[in-house]
């Protein structure tokens, strides 16, 4: 005996489906997988993002260094960028977004006088223009002693 599906009031009981109310649960819960994954995302691109400004800090700190020390320096010729004399100077750095800046302080090492050797602080700040409880810095120090 065939049944017609048209007169069979029982037929929409039998046929598996979504309630309107489970669709909407199984939103909800996608949907804050979601938000927890575009936090995480939000997270590494801030991270990813200071890293490459240290590093950046870094590599300038490193060649400011290495600049300073191919200045020959001794008691009879005195360059003003190693003068301890002169205090600390900035070096603005122009990489066309401007953001860092380099403090350099040349001190004579024990404070005594002694015109022999330097220690010399180079300070990278960025960003430059912000208020200095919103700068980050790379402190790099090195020694120097005359040149031969």
């Amino acid at each position: 005996m065939k049944t017609d599906p048209a007169n069979n009031t029982h037929g929409a009981r039998n046929e598996g489906g979504f309630t309107l109310l489970e669709v909407i649960i199984a939103i909800s819960i996608f949907m804050v997988g979601l938000l927890a994954i575009g936090s995480m995302q939000t997270r590494a691109l801030l991270g990813n993002s200071f890293s490459r400004d240290v590093t950046e800090a870094v590599n300038i700190a490193m060649r400011t260094a290495e600049d300073l020390m191919a200045i020959r320096w001794d008691t009879a010729s005195k360059d003003t960028r190693l003068d301890p004399a002169g205090g600390t100077y900035t070096i603005n750095i122009n990489d066309g977004r401007q953001r860092f800046a380099v403090d350099v302080t040349p001190a004579y090492v024990g404070g005594y006088g002694t015109e022999a050797a330097l220690k010399i602080t180079i300070v990278v700040r960025w960003p430059r223009t912000a208020p200095a409880a919103n700068q980050k810095s790379v402190t790099y120090e090195q020694f120097r002693t005359e040149s031969i």
